[in-house]
Formats: structure tokens, C-alpha cells, sequence
């Protein structure tokens, strides 16, 4: 797995191994795809390497304490004897999508979901047509906001070969709630790298933790509604500075905007804003 970023000229710079990842991902054997959960901590992989139940089985890896753990099989209620391919991680946590040549396919890859409940992965359950065909159908993604999905697939009447498709679902995934904005130092307001962490109020659990961008401070935090937590924002050289949100239960996308100034010695909100 490699990285690329931007730099302060808002270029990309030479690809390189995430650091602390070149012994568990780069194992030398075929490892096509990769996907990394939204809090950055996890992340899931299809490899070819030796160990698994055939083929290219599923993966992960988990960041504790700054140091990416040995990447664990996800078990044989995921893979199989076949091929098992292109992961993704829902920004819920809970939900995967992957493709496989094995389970109840329809036909070469068919893309699948499973449920992690009570650390355990539900039986896969085939997405179905139209999503999938008698054809190969991979590399399913959804956009953050919006149920609407994006996929792969050489199945008749496209163009020729692999083709990108889109789909709407009804009702695949429940609406989040999104808090986004930007931290920023100092007198002068330049853009801050700091951690978000997200703290469940109901039972004061860390559910999850982020980190604004370096250069332009910008920070998305994706959560449940109906519910309560606390966000603390931690930034070098700064006093830490906390706030409770308070989502409300609905179906409607809810949105809100915070831009937080840190200025010595405190932390100091200066300006919030709701989107509906």
C-alpha cells in the first residue's frame, strides 16, 4: 500500500509505504485492493498470501497506540476457497462490502455485505440484481452522504471490458449525521493538524478519532443520529478545547459547520454555523 499527499504547493508528492505498514500489506504476494475505515485506524485488504482458505481472502489490519497490528484472516465465514476481493468499510464501522467468486454467486465476482455484531461477521448476503449480474461485478463503493453506490463490471451493454456503473438505493444504509469545518492556530489563523476524538456520551467510550488536514485544517466526522457525544480537539502548543453535539433523531440528512481558532493559552470557538 502505497501514499501519496499533498504538499504545501497543493501537489501531490511521490508515492511511498505508509510508514509502519511495509511488513503487514507489501508482503511481496498479489494484494489488488485495500480500504481504510473512516477514523483511520482500520483497514481491510484482499491478499493472495499463504495461510488463507484459497485464493485471495480478506484481511485487516488495526492501528492501536500508533502501531499497525499483524493483519488477522476475517475468517471462513468471509472467505472461501475462491477468490475474495475488493473491500469496503462502511463510514459506520460495522458494515463490509466485498466481491467474491465463491458464496451464493451469480456468476463470477458478485458483490456481497456483511455485518460485524458483537465482533463477529454475519453470514455475506448477495446485493442481488441489478447490482449483480452473471458477469463480474467489483470494486463497490457508496459516497459518504448519499445511498447511492458506484461499481465495476464487463457485463453486456457497456462500453467494452470493465465498465464504472452507478446505482440508488432506496433505503441501504440509514442517514448520518456529518460535522465538518476546519482548526485553525494562532494569530494569524493558519491551518492546524490537530486530533478529533469522538467520545459517546451515553457510556463515555472513544467510538473514534480523526485528524484535520495539515494544510488547510479541514476536518469530517461522520455519526449516527439520536444521539449524543462529545468532541475534543487536541492541537500542539494549545489548550485542548471540548464540545458536546446533540444529534437529533430524523431520516434528513443533518449537517453542522464549526471552524475552531486556537489561540493561546485557550481554545476559542468563534463561529458555528447550521446547514440543513
Amino acid at each position: 500500500m502505497w501514499l501519496s499527499e499533498k504538499n504545501t504547493e497543493n501537489k501531490f508528492s511521490t508515492p511511498h509505504p505508509i510508514e509502519g505498514l511495509s511488513d503487514i500489506l507489501n508482503s511481496g504476494n498479489y494484494e489488488p485492493s485495500v480500504s481504510i475505515n473512516a477514523s483511520e485506524n482500520i483497514i481491510y485488504f484482499a491478499s493472495e498470501r499463504s495461510g488463507g482458505f484459497g485464493g485471495l481472502d480478506l484481511y485487516r489490519t488495526i492501528k492501536k497506540d500508533g502501531v499497525w497490528q499483524a493483519a488477522e484472516n476475517l475468517g471462513p465465514t468471509i472467505n472461501t476457497e475462491y477468490d475474495e476481493d475488493s473491500p469496503y468499510i462502511d463510514p459506520n464501522n460495522s458494515t463490509l462490502y466485498f466481491s467474491s467468486k465463491g458464496h451464493s454467486s451469480m456468476g463470477g465476482y458478485d458483490i456481497f455485505k456483511t455485518y460485524l455484531i458483537d465482533s463477529t461477521w454475519t453470514y455475506p448476503m448477495n446485493m442481488g440484481f441489478p447490482l449483480n449480474s452473471n458477469s463480474d461485478d467489483i470494486f463497490f463503493t457508496m459516497t459518504e452522504k448519499y445511498n447511492r453506490g458506484y461499481f465495476s463490471s464487463d457485463r453486456t451493454g457497456g462500453k467494452g471490458k470493465m465498465d464504472i456503473y452507478r446505482i440508488s438505493f432506496a433505503s441501504e444504509r440509514e442517514q448520518l449525521a456529518e460535522i465538518r469545518g476546519k482548526v485553525k492556530k494562532g494569530d494569524k489563523l493558519i491551518a492546524a493538524k490537530s486530533k478529533l476524538t469522538v467520545i459517546d456520551k451515553l457510556d463515555d467510550t472513544t467510538i473514534a478519532e480523526y485528524y484535520s488536514d495539515s494544510l488547510t485544517g479541514d476536518y469530517h466526522i461522520l455519526l449516527d443520529h439520536n444521539n449524543k457525544y462529545l468532541v475534543k480537539v487536541e492541537t500542539e502548543g494549545f489548550r485542548e478545547y471540548k464540545r458536546t453535539f446533540t444529534i437529533p433523531e430524523q431520516e434528513d440528512y443533518y449537517s453542522f459547520y464549526q471552524e475552531v481558532h486556537c489561540k493561546l493559552p485557550i481554545i476559542g470557538l468563534y463561529k458555528s454555523r447550521l446547514f440543513n
